[in-house]
């Protein structure tokens, strides 16, 4: 489990013994469900932290990008709960993804 999230420059990987990676270089990180624990590349292979509490380093504005995305989900759950009562709300939710699709259509021309 992610206990601690500090804000910094770039994606650094801590244990509680170990440091993986210097700041600006990428490491790889993944879920392993079979064990229930977070794996790190070695470049070789998947290696499990010898402690279980890691430290995970994200840029300062993850967390303003977070709350951002938060926001959005619920503002978009409240939207799809209101459109299962009002036509005029879904009419308007089909709106805007018909008004994405051509937005995006003309991005693809203009380019």
């Amino acid at each position: 489990m992610i206990t601690e999230v500090i804000g910094s420059d770039g994606i650094i990987v801590y244990t509680t013994t170990t440091k993986v990676g210097p700041p600006g270089i990428s490491t790889d990180i993944r879920y392993n469900g079979n064990i229930g624990s977070l794996e790190i590349s070695n470049g070789y292979g998947w290696e499990s932290p010898s402690e279980k509490r890691m430290y995970l380093s994200m840029p300062s504005e993850w967390h303003a990008i977070r709350d951002w995305a938060s926001t959005r989900m619920k503002e978009e759950q409240e939207f799809q709960s209101l459109a299962k009562e009002s036509a005029t709300i879904r009419d308007l939710l089909n709106q805007i993804e018909e008004k994405k699709e051509q937005l995006r259509a003309a991005a693809i021309l203009v380019k």
